[in-house]
């Protein structure tokens, strides 16, 4: 049996009044664990969680570790689903007095020890216990360690409420509490104390079966007696028990001090941590009450950044929400690095993939058997997770924690982009914190998230953290945190690191904890230079690596196995190890660490590096590190040797940034006859990261062809085709063969073609004389090129034939010669003579062979621009879902290179699908996004057409006064749009604004224009907009005209959706019932199930029809059609400004005042 996709439950080991208790099998961490699941009642899932909160917290040897929480959302024992359990570590004895009477006198007391340091690690931490006793205590013999469990009745000090019904087990109870007296840790100390005295003896200190005298015993004044174990113990024990708490030892201190002079040669080293939100409550506060938020209203903003330095404790702070998380009931997703196969795993064996469509499920698998990581299948996986947490959340509440992902790597940079899009998680019940420094950077990627800034410890609360963690005598307190605050600046990492200093200083001698008033402290804020050479020269070797490092690489460095001293680097908070990885834990450690290694001893490290490096077996893998190493070491034979195959090495994964910076570090290395080459190469990866201005600064002084060429392609690509042009023709002055020249004419012609110059292109062939130039180039990488400038010319000129001929012959030349790049620009070409002649299911094909090509090579602006293609044509063919999707592809990428242009674009693009879907307010929200940014790049072109977007919208909404203004701004500054486009746009405002007389005669004039006679699509949408008109002005003037002209243009439409339009705007202007009628039924055949904005109308008409006819049941059944697919419209537009001017624009007002007329 299996719990939630990965704990296989083995046998039930226990039951109890919370629940029932299972050994299983935890397939994520291979390993055996423990399960509670509670019963189906309130107060046993309190306790659970309240056990779970609690033993979160403790990180010690002695204390039960809690390793997971949750809700059964999956099992075949349906009695189990909807349970609360959390997973407990397993160990093997539970019954702790039969282990104990196996034992000698010093193992047992070794073992009260660790009960009395665990509790009072427990009081320290502001608990108390409340049900100690043996049951709770149980042996692990893997480790040879007791763990207190069951932490369920524990209570912080605070919320201990006397005339509550007594907490805890008649045998151990404390006679305070059984007096519905105020009591505090001392309950447990008298608890404590009759365990002690039952482990030591093998049985009770009283003989008593009735409860009765049981109450009494504890209530009255005793002298325990304990044979053989000295009036030392039995004082000790007579002291815990006494009732009057004021006369038991004040803590668990005194009782552990005792035990160590007990046993004066013996060591008691125990390591532990307590993780409360130290100095953190208000920034828990703030998250909990989001997560409250999101889970109960669909409405709430569901992102929170959370910012701070380095050290500020923005890992713990994730820590703790992710606890708070679990307990409020949500799955948990936290991120700590962008690994998508680690990922995946954690998701395979959790809650998030019980409810997977058929489509997630294909994609599912996809990753999981995905072996190389591309910035492209990087996208797509941020997007697929995206999407299977919101498919999650339909079932259940989903929290994402993303924990200080380095945005200075260029995958995460890409992750974070791809899976950021808050507007997807609006009204869901996902809530997502992510954690970082770079504020910017999130600025500019989400707009409207809550943002919570952490700072440094006070005094305060560094007194509250070293009293939890040390047992410091009480008047030594204060001074000691304000010198550690001093020291620390409140940083809580170097807090934490001065802590572990202090705990090993003292040995865990409590006689010794006097001395800490004697440490300097500037020894302790220079622990590093006090750790041994090995352990000091680890540091050193990670620092100058760029991110963790295999434990295998370090071996190599010592020729030995230093897994030791990592451990011991890690207990004192030094290092993080992970995955058999390890790295500095912090960055103001690094930083530290970096500062203290000289010149000499950098390079050797970084050459040792390189050369271990070097020695693995596939070493290829990470010839960029060899690379970065050898530039670090200032090795110019190094960088000289492997800097082709360590960029290519960057290049083929698409990782153009690092690249570049790589190529920038070691550029001064490189001997002279490499430099000009890897300038270009320079020049070539800014050209794929689409940052053309650094092309043209970086080539400002070289000359050559290849150097103009590229030039040519950074003016073309920021729109100068002017210049792009007239470098070409430099180009042209310097070539010195006719092979350049004629590569320089072809570029020429391209550009000139593009530009629309389409005839100079042609003469500047024709210069060259066609047979000579094919002759020439035909075994040249070029043929390609050739024809495929040939194939834009002949479509810019109109001869299809020979463009698609070209075209073919190009891509078809051009996989001979294998130069990838080469050949995704020959698909891009076919795909857009395919969508330019409308065949758009061509072009998609064409452009998905582009993108395989192009997920191999890493070009992302190319890819973007790809994706952008391909949701053009699905939105030309309707397929509005697909359309999305591949927006959202290319605007994921378009936000990684910081293409604001590409941005812009996609965001009216968007703006555009979301338009016909009469999502209205999503809509608008969209194109003044991209307004904003196509203002920010001063694009007049860019601002033209999302201003015909905004037009259009308006006209939707029937919004006469907004289509009006962006007219007139349109028509004073939008040169591109002809005469006849304006006049149209005119046309359709003044119908809006009811000028029916002079939108008529505009209208008529243009349907009658000879030079539009070819414009198909445009005589169409005049004839659509003349049967409007005659609805909402009573009659037309020419009506038969209109009608004759629509019968014969609707046999050559292809889309079904303008296919009902037609027919349902022709009912409603034909006066003939049965033809009206036919043509009505039409447009219902043609509706489909598809979404459109007239379908209520229609069915409205329908209902209308079979009233007037007398038959019910089809009137019920259409008006029933009508009901519902207005509600679906009005949900789509949303907004409450843009349905009332719908509601009462000229078209719509007839049909609503008749739909609310009508009565069932």
């Amino acid at each position: 049996m299996l719990i939630n996709k990965r704990y296989k439950i083995l046998e039930k080991i226990g039951d109890g009044a919370v629940g029932e208790v299972f050994k299983a099998y935890d397939t994520l961490r291979d390993k055996d664990v423990a399960i509670k699941i509670s019963k189906r009642n309130p107060l046993a899932e309190e306790k659970l969680i309240n056990e779970f909160k609690i033993t979160s917290q403790f990180e010690h040897p002695n204390i039960i570790s809690m390793l997971d929480f949750g809700t059964v959302r999956f099992c075949e024992d349906e009695n189990l689903n909807d349970r609360k359990f959390i997973v407990l570590e397993y160990c093997d004895t539970p019954n702790i007095l039969k282990f104990l009477s196996t034992v000698d006198t010093s193992k047992k007391f070794e073992i009260i020890y660790q009960i009395c340091h665990a509790l009072n690690v427990i009081h320290r931490a502001g608990y108390v216990h409340r049900d100690l006793k043996p049951e709770n205590i149980i042996y692990d013999s893997r480790t040879d360690k007791v763990k207190i469990t069951d932490l369920g009745f524990a209570i912080i000090y605070e919320k201990i409420n006397p005339n509550e019904a007594p907490i805890g087990t008649l045998f151990y109870i404390a006679p305070e509490v059984l007096n519905a007296e105020v009591y505090d840790h001392r309950a447990d100390i008298y608890s404590l104390g009759i365990l002690i005295y039952q482990i030591l003896s093998g049985s009770l200190p009283f003989d008593f079966k009735e409860p009765i005298e049981i109450v009494k015993w504890h209530l009255s004044k005793k002298r325990i007696i304990l044979p053989g174990f000295g009036v030392e113990v039995e004082n000790l024990l007579n002291s815990m028990l006494d009732p009057d708490p004021s006369k038991r030892p004040g803590s668990i201190s005194n009782v552990l001090q005792f035990l160590m002079n007990l046993f004066p040669g013996k060591r008691w080293e125990i390591n532990f941590k307590v993780r409360k939100p130290f100095g953190k409550e208000d920034a828990l506060s703030m998250i909990t009450d989001k997560l409250d938020k999101v889970k109960n209203s669909s409405s709430e903003l569901n992102l929170v950044l959370i910012f701070g330095a380095d050290g500020l404790g923005k890992t713990s702070l994730i820590r703790y929400a992710n606890v708070e998380a679990k307990a409020m009931g949500y799955e948990t997703l936290l991120i700590n690095e962008i690994q998508p196969q680690k990922i995946l795993n954690f998701i395979s064996r959790s809650p998030l993939i019980v409810n997977l469509t058929p489509e997630l499920r294909i994609r599912f698998e996809k990753f999981k058997d995905a072996v190389d990581v591309t910035s492209y299948n990087l996208i797509e996986f941020a997007q697929f997770l995206r999407e299977l947490i919101l498919n999650a959340s339909v079932y259940f509440p989903v929290a994402v924690f993303i924990d200080e992902i380095d945005i200075g790597n260029s995958f995460n940079e890409i992750f974070l982009r791809s899976f950021l899009f808050p507007s997807e998680f609006s009204g869901r019940k996902v809530a997502v914190f992510i954690s970082g420094k770079d504020e910017n950077f999130f600025d500019l990627l989400v707009q409207n998230a809550e943002k919570i800034y952490l700072r440094p410890f006070n005094v305060d609360e560094i007194i509250e953290y070293v009293k939890v963690n040390f047992d410091i005598e009480e008047n030594l307190v204060r001074e000691f945190a304000e010198a550690i605050a001093e020291y620390s600046g409140g940083i809580s990492a170097v807090v934490e690191i001065l802590s572990n200093y202090l705990s090993q200083k003292i040995g865990g001698r409590v006689d010794a904890l006097g001395q800490l008033s004697n440490i300097e402290l500037d020894e302790i804020i220079s622990r590093v230079e006090h750790l041994s050479q090995i352990q000091r020269q680890i540091l050193n070797i990670l620092s100058l690596e760029e991110g963790p490092v295999e434990i295998k690489i370090l071996n190599e460095f010592f020729c030995a196995d230093i897994h030791h001293e990592l451990k011991q680097l890690q207990m004192s908070g030094f290092v993080k190890l992970e995955n058999d990885r390890v790295s500095i834990a912090y960055k103001s450690l690094r930083e530290h660490v970096l500062r203290g290694i000289d010149e000499p001893s950098r390079r050797r490290i970084h050459t040792n590096y390189a050369v271990i490096y070097l020695n693995q077996k596939e070493w290829e893998k990470d010839a960029e590190k060899v690379l970065f190493h050898f530039a670090m070491a200032r090795d110019s034979e190094g960088v000289e040797r492997f800097a082709e195959i360590g960029i290519e090495n960057l290049v083929s994964r698409g990782d153009f940034k690092k690249a570049i910076g790589l190529c920038e570090l070691f550029f001064d290395l490189l001997p002279d006859y490499l430099k000009p080459s890897f300038k270009l190469k320079l020049a070539e990866l800014n050209i794929k990261i689409g940052n053309f201005k650094a092309v043209l600064s970086l080539l400002e002084d070289v000359n050559g062809v290849d150097v103009f060429e590229l030039k040519s392609d950074a003016y073309f690509h920021l729109g100068d085709t002017e210049s792009a042009f007239l470098i070409l023709r430099q180009g042209m002055k310097i070539s010195d063969s006719v092979y350049d020249r004629m590569r320089v004419a072809m570029k020429m012609s391209q550009i000139l073609a593009i530009s629309g110059d389409v005839e100079v292109a042609f003469s500047i062939l024709n210069a060259y004389d066609y047979d000579k130039i094919l002759k020439f180039v035909s075994k040249t990488k070029l043929i390609g090129d050739f024809y495929a400038g040939l194939g834009i010319i002949y479509q810019m000129r109109g001869n299809l034939d020979k463009a698609k001929s070209c075209f073919e012959i190009s891509v078809e030349s051009r996989n001979k010669k294998g130069d990838k790049l080469k050949i995704i620009a020959g698909y891009n070409n076919l795909a857009n003579f395919y969508s330019i002649i409308g065949k758009y299911d061509e072009a998609i094909n064409f452009w998905k062979r582009a993108i395989e090509i192009s997920e191999t090579v890493g070009n992302l602006t190319q890819t973007a621009h790809i994706y952008n293609n391909i949701g053009i044509s699905h939105f030309k063919r309707r397929n509005y879902q697909s359309a999305i999707e591949n927006y959202q592809k290319a605007m994921a990428i378009y936000r990684t290179i910081g293409d604001i242009p590409g941005m812009a674009n996609v965001l009216g693009n968007m703006g555009e699908v979301l338009i016909e879907e009469y999502k209205l307010s999503e809509a608008y929200d969209n194109l003044i996004q991209a307004e904003k940014l196509y203002e920010k790049t001063g694009d007049r072109g860019g601002i033209c057409e999302i201003k015909r977007l905004l037009f259009l919208m308006f006209l939707y909404v029937g919004d006469a006064k907004r289509a009006r203004e962006v007219f007139k701004w349109i028509d004073e500054n939008c040169e591109r749009f002809q005469s006849n486009i304006r006049d149209y746009f005119n046309a359709l405002v003044l119908m809006k604004e009811g000028d029916f007389k002079l939108a008529e005669e505009i209208l008529f004039k243009l349907l009658e224009d000879e030079t539009d006679k070819e414009d198909f699509e445009f005589k169409l949408r005049i004839l659509i907009s003349l049967l409007k008109l005659n609805y909402v002005s009573g009659k037309i003037n020419n009506l038969g005209k209109v009608l004759d002209s629509v019968e014969n243009f609707v046999e050559f439409v292809d889309d079904r959706y303008t296919k009902a339009l037609v027919f349902f705007l022709v009912s409603l202007a034909l006066d003939d019932k049965s033809a009206s009628f036919r043509s009505l039924n039409k447009a219902l055949y043609e509706l489909g199930d598809e979404f459109s904005e007239f379908a209520w109308k229609v069915y409205l008409e329908m209902a209308r029809y079979y009233e007037s006819r007398g038959v019910e049941i089809k009137y019920l059944n259409y008006l029933e059609k009508a009901l519902e697919s207005f509600n679906v419209l009005i949900e789509r537009i949303k907004d409450v400004n843009f349905i009332e001017s719908y509601i009462n624009d000229a078209e719509n007002e007839k049909f609503y005042k008749v739909l609310r007329s009508l009565t069932v």
